[in-house]
């Protein structure tokens, strides 16, 4: 019996996949990391009032000339991943992704400011 099992185990695929080099493909609904434009934001802080766990606050951007509002800064350690910011936005300006690489060693690179670089952003 224990013998069956064994030989009918040993020669299938196994499992596990080889991370980082292979992932598995996400849900088409998943919420992942915020996108953020903020070209199309209009600073009605309606993200910020709608957040659950207080994870949006309004701050202004490094540059002030181009940008002289206030704009939400999003910590990652805080959120709950509800997308409600991106329900509620009436211009479309905060858009969650399918980007679940999230790890990092500095925790201040889970608080995404409002005029960051889209490539750099956590990395």
């Amino acid at each position: 019996m224990v013998m069956e099992v064994v030989l009918k185990n040993l020669f299938k695929k196994p499992m596990t996949i080889k991370f980082p080099y292979e992932s598995i493909e996400t849900a088409p609904r998943y919420r992942g990391k915020h996108e953020f434009y903020i070209d199309r934001c209009i600073s009605c802080a309606i993200c910020q009032r709608v957040c659950p766990n207080q994870a949006i606050r309004m701050v202004p951007s490094k540059n002030k000339e181009k940008y002289p509002k206030l704009y939400p800064e999003i910590d990652l350690g805080k959120c709950c991943w509800c997308g409600l910011c991106e329900e509620f936005c009436p211009k479309d300006a905060i858009k969650l992704t399918q980007d679940y690489f999230l790890s990092t060693f500095d925790p201040n690179t889970v608080i995404l400011p409002p005029d960051r670089e889209k490539d750099k952003s956590l990395k």
